[in-house]
């Protein structure tokens, strides 16, 4: 196929992926199946509530990861917009990194609650941290500062343990909040193109040059001085960029739900249909077909 056949199939199968994930999701429901891990977590944990805690911050997140699906197929139809692009994959990768981690069937309903607490507390300090910024009035600002109390007690009741500095100042609830980078590089093993597209969010000219501009064909005559400048223009981006794009948004959409059908008991083995036959359209080599591992069965 030629370059544009390759990028017009590749967005094509993205826009498949989340319709049949869209689907196959609506047809298993909200609710775990009976004897499932979720199911037997919430009858046996001490705090059910807490493990639907987490099955909403999960699921608000995989709401995050689906709009930005869409988003990216709209910037890639023309005019094509490289950086939103490469911007929109890399938000796909920090909400679909969260909600795989608190989803993740191979740890057990303490470690799970825990890591729930773990992403509020640092939620809430972050609230905290906005509101002072915002001048918002001192009664307000003192519900948030108490909500995160609240929520440093229902942890302690649990037994989960508050992380301190060497000063004795909270910095955690269960487990220090790991870094966007950690859990990206943790959970899809993608902390490369997560500090690439984090290049692009931050500014940094060499990663805007290399994946959103290419030298002009007409180019300005040399200054007399020596110095040397080259004219630039901006490009739609390559087919390797694009399908880089493709690959990393079609896996932050693909793994977190792929967990949640294991921990929920779903029917793991129509999703692998289903992702299957998205990524032989794309063509996604075999590798990169994350189900088929044992440790992720």
């Amino acid at each position: 196929m030629t370059p544009n056949e390759t990028f017009l199939m590749l967005r094509a199968g993205l826009s498949r992926l989340d319709h049949e994930v869209t689907t196959f999701l609506q047809r298993q429901g909200t609710e775990p199946e009976a004897g499932s891990q979720a199911a037997s977590e919430r009858t046996n944990y001490s705090r059910s509530d807490s493990l639907y805690t987490v099955a909403a911050i999960g699921t608000m997140l995989l709401e995050s990861v689906g709009e930005h699906v869409t988003v990216l197929a709209r910037a890639m139809t023309e005019p094509i917009t490289p950086f939103a692009c490469l911007t929109c994959v890399r938000s796909m990768l920090e909400s679909a990194s969260i909600a795989a981690w608190l989803f993740d069937p191979k740890v057990d309903a303490q470690k799970r609650v825990g890591r729930a607490f773990a992403h509020r507390y640092e939620g809430l300090e972050e609230q905290v941290k906005f509101g002072r910024a915002a001048n918002i009035p001192p009664d307000e600002l003192k519900k948030a500062e108490d909500r995160v109390d609240k929520v440093d007690q229902d942890a302690v009741a649990l037994g989960l343990p508050i992380i301190r500095d060497r000063n004795g100042k909270r910095i955690g609830i269960a487990e220090r909040m790991p870094s966007a980078t950690d859990i990206i590089k943790l959970v899809l093993d993608e902390e490369c193109a997560y500090r690439l597209l984090s290049a692009v969010a931050h500014g940094h000219t060499w990663a805007m040059q290399q994946l959103g501009f290419t030298q002009a064909a007409v180019q300005p005559s040399q200054p007399s001085d020596g110095a040397r400048t080259v004219a630039m223009e901006k490009s739609a981006g390559s087919s390797q960029m694009h399908a880089f794009s493709v690959v990393r948004a079609a896996k932050a959409l693909a793994v977190p739900v792929w967990n949640q059908c294991l921990y929920f008991g779903w029917d793991k083995d129509r999703l692998a249909i289903v992702l299957e036959s998205v990524y032989d359209q794309m063509s996604i080599q075999p590798a990169l077909r994350f189900w088929r591992r044992k440790e992720d069965k």
